[in-house]
């Protein structure tokens, strides 16, 4: 799992809920960041599917294979977005720059908060799917070298979210 460097106010939202997730994996050993040519696990089944090339589009409802608890609510599905988020009420397939406590009115993990656009040549397209990860049954995004809108490739960003 990584966090990529954002602004300091959204870089640790996004840590404190993934760090909660993780609070639930009593006797799991994982890291919370990093950064590098490793920061990206490579894990089975984490490419099975993929979002269709695009800009602000999404996957549609797919199966975690496991129930997750997020803040006292269960949770059985997901919705991988392009832009850097997975929701799990409903797809969000738009782009709003605010700031994601005001920008997203529904149960959403944004390990990247930004417009990915991956249309442009040269761009990775958004993958995920159901895995391991430390023996244990895990769910996978990966967002591999993705461009931003509108269809720019001149700077990608990789970053992973493991449930």
């Amino acid at each position: 799992m990584t966090t990529p460097r954002l602004g300091a106010r959204l870089g640790l939202t996004a840590l404190v809920v993934l760090l909660t997730l993780l609070a639930g994996l009593a006797g799991t050993t994982m890291t919370t960041r990093a950064e590098g040519p490793n920061a990206v696990m490579n894990l089975p089944g984490c490419a099975t599917n993929a979002v269709a090339r695009g800009d602000d589009g999404s996957s549609a409802q797919t199966p975690l294979g496991f129930p997750i608890n997020f803040f006292g609510a269960t949770y059985s599905n997901l919705y991988a977005n392009i832009n850097g988020n997975v929701t799990f009420t409903s797809s969000l397939s738009t782009f709003t720059p605010t700031p994601i406590q005001q920008g997203a009115n529904m149960v959403i993990i944004a390990p990247f908060w930004a417009d990915v656009d991956t249309r442009g040549s040269g761009s990775g397209t958004v993958t995920y799917g159901p895995t391991t990860a430390n023996g244990r049954p895990a769910f996978c995004v990966n967002w591999l070298n993705v461009g931003y809108y509108s269809q720019k490739v001149d700077k990608l960003n990789s970053f992973q979210l493991v449930l």
